[in-house]
C-alpha cells in the first residue's frame, strides 16, 4: 500500500477523532470507494424519513430511501428498543426532523429488485450505517 493510500485510510479516523463529521453525500462517495470495508467515521444527517423491514428500523437522510444520495441508518431491533425506552416514543417518529451524529461504518449494500417475490438480476446500491449500540447515535438538535 502506498503512503497516499495509507493516509487516505487514516484521514477519516483522524477527522472523526478531532470531532469532524461526514455529510451523507461524502459518506455515499466514500463507501463506494471502499466497497469491501466501508468507510468508518462520524456521520451527520437529518432524518427525513423512516421505515421498517426485517426487524430493522431505517432512518433516512432523504425522503426517498431509493435516492442515490440517501444514507440509511439501520438500527437493529435491540438498539431501536433501547431508544424507544429512552425517548418514550417510537424512534422512527421521534427522530424525524432531528439532526444526528452517527458513528459507525458507511457500507455500500446491493439491493436486488424483486419479481413475484424473488430477486431478479437487476439491482442498485444503498449506503447503510448499521447501529447495534444506541450510543452510536447522538441527537445534535
Amino acid at each position: 500500500m502506498t503512503m497516499t493510500a495509507r493516509l487516505a485510510c487514516l484521514l477519516p479516523l483522524a477527522l472523526a477523532s478531532a470531532g469532524c463529521t461526514m455529510s451523507p453525500s461524502h459518506a455515499v462517495i466514500a463507501a463506494a470507494e471502499r466497497p469491501q470495508d466501508g468507510q468508518p467515521g462520524i456521520f451527520r444527517l437529518t432524518v427525513q424519513a423512516s421505515g421498517r423491514q426485517n426487524d430493522m428500523l431505517f432512518l433516512n437522510s432523504e425522503p426517498d430511501y431509493r435516492d442515490q444520495r440517501n444514507v440509511s441508518v439501520a438500527l437493529t431491533r435491540p438498539a431501536a428498543a433501547v431508544l424507544a425506552a429512552r425517548y418514550h416514543a417510537d424512534p422512527g417518529d421521534y427522530l424525524l426532523g432531528k439532526h444526528l451524529h452517527v458513528s459507525g461504518v458507511a457500507q455500500r449494500v446491493r439491493i436486488f429488485f424483486l419479481a413475484d417475490g424473488k430477486p431478479t438480476d437487476k439491482y442498485y446500491y444503498q449506503t447503510h450505517i448499521v447501529v447495534r449500540d444506541p450510543d452510536q447515535l447522538t441527537i445534535v438538535s
